[in-house]
Parts: C-alpha cells; sequence; structure tokens
C-alpha cells in the first residue's frame, strides 16, 4: 500500500468505515513499515478506521513482520538450489544475498532470479546440481542494490513488442479481453 494512488486509498478507506456495512469482510492490508510514516495518507486511514472502531479494538490487528535472518536466508538458498544436505557450501553465496537483501524474502528471489538471468548462478547438465563460478566479490557486483533496479533490468531485457504491450496494459482495466492484446 506504500505506493498506492489517492484514487486506491480513497476507496480502501470508504470500504473500511463502518458506514460501508463490510462487516463478515477481512482486509489484509499490506505496506513496508519504513516506508509508511505517519504523513503518508494510508497512516490517516488507519488512525481514523482504529478511532471509529475503537470499541470494537480487536477488530483491527496489526502484524509487524520482520526480515529473515542469514541462517534462514541460507537455508532458504540451499533448499532451493538443491543443497539442503550441504549447507555450508552455499554459505558465501548467501552472505552475498542476504549483504545486498537484508532478508527481505521478495528481494531474495529476484536476487537468485537476476544472479541466473546473468548465468552467475547455473544449473551444470553434466553434474546434476546448480553451481556458481564467480567470486564474493564477483557476486556481489551481479546483483544489483534496488529491487527497482533489477525489475526494470527484467522489463528492458522483454521485446519491444512485450513492453509496449506491458505500457498499453498499464492503463486498461483489471479484465483483459484478447483482441485487446492483439
Amino acid at each position: 500500500l506504500q505506493w498506492a494512488d489517492a484514487p486506491s486509498l480513497d476507496l480502501l478507506s470508504f470500504l473500511l468505515s463502518t458506514d460501508a456495512q463490510m462487516k463478515n469482510v477481512m482486509f489484509i492490508c499490506a505496506y513496508r513499515s519504513n516506508e509508511v510514516g505517519q504523513d503518508h495518507p494510508f497512516a490517516s486511514i488507519m488512525d481514523n478506521v482504529k478511532e471509529s472502531m475503537k470499541d470494537d479494538v480487536q477488530l483491527v490487528e496489526t502484524v509487524d513482520l520482520f526480515s529473515l535472518s542469514q541462517d534462514v536466508i541460507t537455508q532458504f538458498i540451499a533448499d532451493s538450489i538443491g543443497k539442503e544436505e550441504e549447507v555450508e557450501e552455499v554459505t558465501e553465496l548467501a552472505e552475498v544475498v542476504y549483504q545486498k537483501t537484508m532478508g527481505n524474502i521478495f528481494c531474495v528471489m529476484q536476487a537468485m532470479e537476476e544472479l541466473v538471468r546473468k548465468n552467475a548462478l547455473y544449473y551444470d547438465m553434466m553434474c546434476f546440481e546448480w553451481r556458481w563460478a564467480v567470486s564474493k566479490v564477483e557476486l556481489s557486483t551481479t546483483i544489483s542494490d534496488d529491487v527497482v533496479e533489477t525489475v526494470k533490468g527484467k522489463i528492458k531485457e522483454l521485446s519491444n513488442e512485450i513492453q509496449h504491450m506491458l505500457i498499453v496494459m498499464a492503463y486498461v482495466p483489471n479484465t483483459l479481453e484478447v483482441p485487446v492484446l492483439t
């Protein structure tokens, strides 16, 4: 929700208000707490919702999710590349990925995809296992510091036609008929 536009936040505010008669609907709102301060529109929406439901405080629950530890990221990477029995083999790779992602699982997955896309992490068909043949420093420079840049890089690798289609689809409603794409 940290990137939600004003009309979307207005709709959310309306739906969460007690006037909307949405008693049997659960809303799960996710956002990055480091990107939503007290001056963010979503913060004021939540303040209003909590105020309007002060008699039913249990109706609003906040769950803080924290970054995963380096050990968990190491285990995740080991599991992902079939090294669950040899976790120590992925320690160097996991250290670099953790330093770049700080334990954010979405960023970890994007970093792993980026390493595969750039052939820094590859599946060796002769040995039937995942390998990486670059040093810790090379791994560090291969992974982008910014997940947004990673996603932008993935989009830039698409054909011009697909990029144009993504631009058009950004302006099309949620449902889309196949003829619109052709």
